[in-house]
């Protein structure tokens, strides 16, 4: 994943703590963790929040129901609902990584 600033060009990949290579969606919001802005990218393996400092990674190792996340929403209390590769939707509520199921196929 890259970003254009101040005519700079900076990239990310998944030895910098991108979740995977391949990202499939993204978001951003201001109302989560400390009121900070955050990028969420939705990748092949996992979720990832980019705090513009650090990335911060969660996988199906830490509850999320399939590694593919396809979509990503977020509500206006700040829950991220994240449509996987299984065809599922889940709730995830940070700073917690709790993985609600919702639907599911």
């Amino acid at each position: 994943m890259s970003r254009y600033q101040a005519e700079t060009w900076q990239s990310w990949y998944q030895a910098d703590g991108l979740a995977n290579n391949s990202v499939h969606a993204l978001a951003s919001n201001t109302t989560d963790i400390g009121s900070t802005s955050a990028l969420w990218c939705g990748t092949r393996e996992g979720l990832s929040r980019y705090d513009g400092r650090s990335w911060q990674t969660w996988t199906i190792a830490d509850g999320l129901g399939a590694g593919w996340v396809r979509d990503i929403a977020i509500d206006t209390h700040g829950h991220l609902w994240l449509a996987t590769e299984d065809g599922s939707l889940s709730r995830f509520k940070p700073p917690t990584p709790m993985y609600l199921p919702w639907l599911g196929r």
